[in-house]
């Protein structure tokens, strides 16, 4: 692996783990620090070990949003806005197009881009630490189309337009119960409960896995009519791996011996 000035990457087995490193900073997620997950994304990905990947903050805080200096910089420039939302927008979907599961380590605050890299993950573990918000709109900016789709397929759309409309500020309690949270633990125990879904997830079929996050991703905000549709197209019945039938067997038979 490249070794990056903003992000630290290491490997455990078959899951990977990506630490954002600005602590001084909280992590504010500057263009360079993007650029540098979307290169490690890419390296990653043709990692044929990774089953698994893990992403969280260093220091006390997940991801505190923009970085506001760098911002103001980019906006006053010539096209600056689209060309800033493009690179931004690169890194998030980059991340949630990653073919195998991630899992979001949220160890402190996640706010503005923080709370988008978060629904760009498959699943979240926070500890009490941790806070949610969108406040764009404070600030006279709006959310990105991708991500308010993205954020209303896990929360909800009542629960999405609630935090991007009043931009207030959430506890973990909060997020956990809105469903914007998988699992909610206590700090000492967020790296450890991280790394175990990790690893339950890598111990799974590989390409069902992978095949199962494809539908998903392709099938956000569809309803149950267009997931039927998509079936019956056969993009669901290309899961089917030569273990399917193997596991199904073994599974009856020791039922049969219970």
């Amino acid at each position: 692996m490249n070794t990056y000035d903003n992000i630290v990457v290491e490997i455990d087995e078959n899951v990977a783990r990506i630490a954002l490193h600005r602590p001084k900073a909280l992590n504010a997620l500057s263009l360079d620090l993007k650029r540098e997950i979307r290169e490690a994304l890419a390296e990653l990905e043709a990692d044929e070990r990774i089953r698994c990947l893990v992403l969280t903050g260093s220091g006390t805080a997940f991801a505190s949003g923009g970085d506001l200096k760098k911002l103001l910089a980019e906006l006053s420039e010539r096209d600056g806005p689209r060309r800033f939302r493009e690179r931004i927008q690169a890194c998030f979907d980059v991340l949630y197009e990653f073919p195998v599961p991630t899992v979001a380590r949220v160890n402190g605050p996640a706010i503005g881009g923080g709370l988008e890299l978060s629904v760009a993950c498959d699943l979240r573990v926070a500890s009490r630490e941790a806070r949610f918000g969108m406040p764009a709109v404070r600030f006279g900016m709006v959310m990105a189309c991708a991500d308010l789709v993205r954020l209303a397929a896990v929360v909800g759309p009542g629960q999405a337009r609630r935090l991007v409309l009043t931009g207030e500020v959430i506890s973990a309690e909060e997020a956990y119960r809105i469903g914007l949270l998988n699992r909610l633990v206590a700090h000492d125990q967020l790296l450890p409960t991280a790394i175990e879904l990790g690893k339950l997830i890598a111990g799974n079929n590989a390409r069902i896995v992978q095949g199962i996050k494809r539908l998903l991703n392709e099938n956000v905000g569809a309803s149950w009519k267009d997931m039927i549709e998509a079936e019956s197209r056969g993009k669901a019945a290309d899961l089917h791996d030569e273990g399917v039938d193997a596991s199904f067997k073994g599974f009856f038979e020791r039922k049969g011996r219970e």
